[in-house]
This record gives C-alpha cells, sequence and structure tokens, in this order.
C-alpha cells in the first residue's frame, strides 16, 4: 500500500512539474518558487533528483560574476598522476534518466543502481587521486541514500558529496561550477566526468578553459548523443575510460581488467544500456586498447569481447 501511495505521489508531482516547467516563464518568480517548494517535497517523498526539477537542462552554465575568466593561456604543464577525480552521479554512474521524472520516480521506487563497471573503474583512478568528489544536483536531503547506494552498497571509492541545497536552489550548472572554483583554489589536476543528458559537457569544458593554468581531462558519458566539445572524450562503457587513463599512467592493469570483466560478466542491460541511453553506430563503434593496452594480450582481447557484446546487443534491440 505504502508503495502504491509513493507511485501516485510520484505521478502526481511529476504532472504538476512538467505543467509548472511547461507554462512558467523560465526564470519568473512563481516558477522558482514552484520549483524550490516541489524539490523539498519531492526529496522526501520520492528522493528524486534536484537537478530534474531545477532546470539542469534549461540553463546553460550560469557562472557566479565574481569569477574571472583567465586573462591569458598558461604554459602546458605535463599532467601529474596525482590529480582531483570529480565525478557527477546521476546518469554517470547511477542509472537515474533525468529527463523521464515519471521513470525517475519508478527507479527510485523500485531501488537504485550503478553503472556495471564504475565502480571498479573508480576504485582504480582512486589509488592516484588527492581528491574525490561527487558532484551533483541532487539534494542534501539524498545524502544518506547516496552513501548507502555508493559507499555501501556498490563499493565506490569514498568522497565527498557535494550536493545542492534545495532551500537555497540554483541552477544545477551554477551550482556546479561555483563548486569546480573552490576545488582548483587546491587542486590543479583534474579528472572530470558527467554525462550528455544535461549540461555536463558545457559545464566541464567552460572550467577548463577558465582555466588553462589547471590540467584537465574531461569524460562524457553517451546517453542522448548530443553534440560534445572539442574538450571532452565521450564514452559508452567506463572501459573506454579506464583504457585511457591506463595509456595516461593513471590507473594500474588490473583496474582496467576488472572494469571489463564486470561488464563481460553482467546479463542485467538496464545497468549497461538502460532503455533510456542510445546506442553507438554499430557499423564504427570499436573500443580501442590503446597503444599502451595494446602491448597487454589480455587488454586486446576483453577490449573485443566487451566491443562484440555491445555491438550485439545493440543491433538486436528494439527500439520503443
Amino acid at each position: 500500500m505504502k508503495v502504491l501511495q509513493k507511485m501516485r505521489a510520484g505521478d502526481w508531482f511529476c504532472s504538476t512539474l512538467k505543467i509548472v516547467r511547461g507554462h512558467a516563464p523560465r526564470h519568473s518568480f512563481v516558477r522558482v518558487l514552484t520549483q524550490t517548494l516541489f524539490t523539498g517535497i519531492a526529496a522526501f517523498v520520492l528522493g528524486s533528483t534536484a537537478s530534474a526539477f531545477a532546470g539542469d537542462g534549461d540553463e546553460g552554465p550560469i557562472l557566479p560574476t565574481e569569477l574571472p575568466a583567465a586573462e591569458s593561456a598558461a604554459a602546458e604543464i605535463p599532467f601529474q598522476n596525482h590529480f582531483a577525480l570529480v565525478s557527477d552521479i546521476d546518469d554517470t554512474i547511477k542509472v537515474t534518466n533525468v529527463l523521464d521524472w515519471t521513470d525517475l520516480a519508478l527507479r527510485y521506487l523500485r531501488g537504485n543502481t550503478t553503472f556495471i563497471g564504475t565502480p571498479s573503474l573508480y576504485q582504480g583512478l582512486a589509488k592516484n587521486s588527492e581528491k574525490i568528489a561527487y558532484l551533483s544536483g541532487s539534494p542534501q536531503g539524498q545524502k544518506s541514500n547516496l552513501v548507502q547506494l555508493l559507499f555501501k552498497n556498490d563499493k565506490f571509492p569514498e568522497g565527498d558529496l557535494l550536493l545542492s541545497n534545495w532551500w537555497r536552489p540554483k541552477p544545477t550548472p551554477r551550482f556546479k561550477a561555483e563548486e569546480l572554483e573552490k576545488l582548483a583554489l587546491k587542486y590543479k589536476n583534474f579528472i572530470l566526468i558527467g554525462d550528455d543528458a544535461e549540461a555536463d559537457p558545457v559545464t566541464l569544458t567552460d572550467f577548463a578553459k577558465r582555466h588553462p593554468e589547471v590540467q584537465t581531462r574531461i569524460y562524457i558519458h553517451r546517453i542522448r548523443m548530443a553534440a560534445l566539445p572539442d574538450r571532452a572524450t565521450g564514452y559508452f562503457v567506463p572501459l573506454e575510460v579506464a583504457l585511457n587513463e591506463y595509456e595516461a599512467g593513471s590507473i594500474e592493469e588490473q583496474a582496467v581488467i576488472d572494469t571489463a570483466e564486470d561488464i563481460l560478466k553482467s546479463s542485467v542491460w538496464d545497468r549497461i544500456f538502460p532503455p533510456f541511453k542510445k546506442c553507438p553506430d554499430v557499423t564504427s563503434y570499436k573500443i580501442s586498447p590503446g597503444q599502451k593496452g595494446s602491448k597487454s594480450a589480455r587488454l586486446v582481447e576483453l577490449s573485443q569481447e566487451v566491443t562484440a557484446k555491445i555491438v550485439a546487443f545493440c543491433k538486436g534491440r528494439v527500439v520503443p
């Protein structure tokens, strides 16, 4: 009965918010006030993400006026093995579907899950990281749920959960930009990971442009195949990131193997290619082990096997 009540509540919240977003001016007082109210209520009733309600995909990366753009390009500095790992959560590591509020609510009710292979990737990256931060527009009221899911259930490396304050909401791109600026005061090497369901590609690459003195590698999880800025590297499964970082010397071979084997062992496609995630072009998709990975027979074999598994799935996929 409680589940049914939650599902009915979820449908009501989602329907109401769609009406508000569809008819209220983007920056109107009514819309902001209504989003604030419903985001707070939804955080308790649904446990849904603030980004779905606070206009994460609608707003551009609004930056604080006190943050000056870099005036001159700094000299190239070799990327060090020690870095700050900063990752988005929803649709980057957690299967959420932020663009469909009804599906988002239903996934919460059924139990949140993460994308297969991401824990092994992040565990591998954590060995050389100075800082680990999970940066999300999700409300602070979700902290305990995320701690349980990420750190206890799925064994992601522990790090700071940088979540939005839904009592004083900001557009998610602005919130993320401000948090990245704070981190840039202390760290000079970054691996930034997000997704293309909303504004991450622009938010993360704009940060890199504002700070030429900061070395960054940016990875974008391909969800809806939006166009990517030049500085961002798209990926469909975490093995692609693992191989790239192995090439860069930031992750050990065993972590790459673990990431690949997680994908190969899993038959739960909803945690690899959920229905809302688009497939790559199967005629050209190929996971490359890279120059360094090509020297390892095991990595070459795993790259081929994961490629074959994804291509076979996508060829037989029935798109609704």
